[in-house]
């Protein structure tokens, strides 16, 4: 059964393609080893909710994917990245490649792609590079390497197994606007650059040779990234602005994560906040709001090493546009005793995910991500990891 929104809230183009962007954080590798099925109950929850609704009569289609790759540190039952593309066949010429963020369990994304926030050089085709954090290059890798069940990769080799590729065969025009929220905006940008190198020209990525897929010069690639930290300097920022200029980088204000790794401990130049937001540190960024929600003693030490991560040479990406979440009063059963902390973990949990699904006017599809579908659970197994004689039962 659909879930049909009333006629005067239809689902904007920008909405549907976060839409899409959300939903692809909603796998574990479970479910990806059957891409067929993985693939129609994607398609479902699509043809329920974005297309139901979509304001124009776009009607968007799995076309590939959705592929991933297991988390090669621990719990080979998370997946590390996952990966999709969906075709509007409505247009015929409009796609989306959606990134999933990071998954809950998945250590390798929290200790390599959230973590490593040094630049590196990213070499891509036609000579071209830039740099972006290590963290960044090595999912960006990692997903230049997924197949999907035929063997296609996203972009391909000159042999002709790319999914790009098969769809620009026919010399028409095409859209290809690359998208995912929180740790997938930081990829979604740096793999639209990436697919605009490779258009003309070839070069290792991955693990093999990779491109060609628009030699017509037919295709345009933009991004659409949702709270994701700036892991790039200046010249790729700049690279970004003439490669992709129909792009757009969307922030809660006060959600955390867009903050790293560029502006930790001064939150005034994120949306360009004033005296309506007075912020100075991420560790006082819900103070304005109620003064108890500030982390504590092991959160704190935890924060403060972030904040030491922070460098003047990473650069927020252009286009950017924000907009304030509305605060939360998290109501906590009294059978349960919580650390204090509690507080201001539920609240960046949901200015992180919640807010923006609030915003994209995409709240009834948060049930199907399954790890997102509640703040203060989330928030109680986020504090176990700090405290682990926490008992989250209670929330049961």
């Amino acid at each position: 059964m659909s879930t049909k929104l009333a006629s005067d809230t239809q689902l904007s183009l920008q909405q549907q393609t976060w839409g899409l962007s959300f939903l692809s954080n909603m796998f574990n590798m479970n479910d990806l080893s059957n891409e067929a099925q993985a693939r129609q109950k994607l398609q479902d929850i699509i043809d329920n909710y974005v297309n139901a609704n979509a304001a124009d009569g776009e009607h968007w289609e799995v076309t590939w994917g959705p592929v991933g790759v297991a988390d090669p540190k621990k719990n080979p039952g998370i997946p590390a990245n996952v990966m999709y593309a969906a075709k509007n066949s409505t247009s015929g010429t409009d796609y989306v490649v959606a990134i999933a963020g990071t998954l809950p369990g998945s250590t390798y994304d929290v200790l390599n792609e959230d973590k490593k926030s040094e630049l590196q050089t990213f070499k891509a085709p036609g000579g071209n590079s830039f740099s972006i954090s290590q963290g960044t290059i090595d999912g960006l890798s990692m997903l230049l390497n997924l197949q999907d069940s035929s063997g296609l990769f996203l972009i391909g080799s000159d042999a002709g197994d790319g999914y790009l590729q098969s769809i620009n065969g026919a010399g028409d025009d095409i859209n290809v606007v690359v998208t995912g929220h929180s740790l997938g905006g930081a990829l979604s940008p740096a793999m639209a650059l990436t697919l605009y190198y490779a258009r003309q020209a070839s070069g290792t990525l991955g693990s093999q040779s990779q491109g060609n897929w628009d030699t017509k010069e037919l295709a345009t690639v933009s991004f659409l990234e949702t709270a994701g930290p700036a892991v790039g300097n200046q010249d790729y920022v700049n690279q970004l602005g003439k490669a992709c200029p129909n792009s757009a980088a969307i922030w809660n204000c006060i959600d955390i994560v867009p903050h790293a790794w560029w502006n930790l401990e001064d939150s005034q130049g994120l949306c360009n906040s004033s005296a309506s937001h007075p912020v100075n540190s991420i560790k006082q960024i819900y103070t304005p709001y109620d003064a108890s929600y500030v982390p504590s003693d092991r959160l704190t030490a935890l924060i403060d090493g972030a904040i030491e991560k922070q460098s003047p040479d990473h650069i927020p990406i252009n286009n950017q546009y924000g907009f304030i979440g509305e605060f939360q009063t998290f109501s906590i059963p009294s059978k349960c005793s919580f650390n204090k902390n509690i507080y201001y973990i539920a609240e960046i949990m949901y200015q992180h995910i919640e807010a923006y699904c609030i915003h994209f006017n995409c709240l009834p599809l948060l049930p199907y991500v399954a790890h997102t579908n509640s703040s203060l659970p989330l928030a109680c197994t986020t504090l176990q990891k700090l405290y682990p004689e926490t008992d989250c039962t209670c929330l049961s």
